[in-house]
């Protein structure tokens, strides 16, 4: 375990933190890149098949993407919410955390009309499905842990029952909306999640996956093609994780 906040103390990484820099593919893996990382491909016929439209676009995702785009203009962005250790673009956490010197659990301030425009994403349909699907994948994947996420989550609100859910099928007690329209995540841990807890990562809108956008998992030494529509779980407060842009700036 590294050294952090998460209340878990240990030795540190062999990865350090990040400079800050933002990488290409072509730094992680090849032979003549720099730190020759592995690459995992998506194999041929092994893509989930999600809900499409006519265009065959996959329509939650783009769904989503749009109303994020949407809502971004309708919402007051601090200035530490524009540029912060996720990296260069929007951000805007919803839900209740335990942290920065508080004695106990609260939802996290935000000021009226950013109340409405988050009350009005977690609303929509995709959203919540997008939210219930990760969920159900974290319960799937790893039920004992789920399970006890579940038993935290009762006894939470059992003690603060003036706390809210975003949404009724996640087990999650907060959301990061990234707004983007670059949403490049630069090297970092998320040091305040639980150090053996998992994180759910979706991708949306729409873009080409082989040749950028993929996940980079430093411990792991690994390069990760991560599809439009796709949901990663990943130990966020314990492995530096970042992700590349792509050609037209999606991500």
């Amino acid at each position: 375990m590294h050294k952090g906040n998460s209340g878990c103390l240990g030795k540190r990484s062999h990865v350090s933190d990040g400079n800050g820099h933002i990488y290409l593919l072509n730094e992680f893996v090849g032979s003549d890149s720099q730190y020759k990382f592995r690459l995992h491909a998506i194999p041929p016929g092994s893509l989930s098949v999600p809900i499409v439209d006519s265009d065959d676009t996959a329509d939650v995702v783009v769904s989503t993407a749009k109303a994020l785009k949407k809502a971004c203009p309708e919402i007051w962005f601090k200035k530490k919410c524009k540029s912060h250790k996720h990296g260069y673009f929007p951000v805007q956490p919803y839900g209740y955390s335990y942290e920065g010197g508080q004695q106990c659990p609260k939802s996290i301030y935000h000021i009226k009309k950013n109340i409405m425009a988050f009350k009005n994403l977690t609303n929509l349909s995709c959203f919540k499905h997008l939210a219930g699907h990760a969920s159900t994948a974290f319960a799937t994947w790893a039920p004992e842990l789920y399970s006890l996420y579940c038993d935290y989550d009762r006894c939470l609100h059992k003690q603060h029952p003036n706390l809210t859910s975003n949404f009724s099928n996640s087990i999650w007690a907060c959301v990061m909306y990234n707004f983007g329209p670059n949403t490049v995540t630069i090297q970092h841990v998320n040091q305040l999640n639980y150090i053996f807890g998992w994180c759910a990562i979706t991708a949306l809108d729409n873009f080409n996956y082989t040749k950028s956008g993929h996940i980079v998992l430093w411990e792991l030494e690994l390069v990760l093609e991560f599809p439009p529509s796709w949901t990663i779980l990943i130990l966020s407060a314990y492995i530096h994780h970042s992700n590349t842009p792509i050609s037209n700036g999606k991500a």
